[in-house]
């Protein structure tokens, strides 16, 4: 997956499970940034990148997961072939 795709899936993930708007994410957001990006959003995001990778997220992916770019660095070195929609 490219990194550009990876960001956007990221951007859209994060605003499917906060309600932040998609337009005020980027690469450069972080849950710090957000008050809206809290614990039980982050854990929501887990769920949501381990459903679309079809694996189980190691503790330090769980944790790099707080950022887009983090949730792009996840999704552009999943081992899977197809990542789902």
């Amino acid at each position: 997956m490219e990194l550009e795709e990876a960001i956007q899936i990221g951007v859209s993930l994060v605003a499917d499970v906060s309600g932040i708007e998609s337009s005020r994410l980027s690469i450069e957001s972080t849950s710090s940034s957000f008050s809206e990006w809290d614990s039980l959003v982050h854990m929501e995001v887990i769920s949501a990148l381990e459903a679309k990778t079809g694996t189980q997220l190691s503790r330090e992916e769980m944790l790099s997961v707080a950022s887009i770019n983090g949730i792009a660095g996840v999704l552009t070195a999943s081992k899977t072939s197809e990542i789902s929609e």
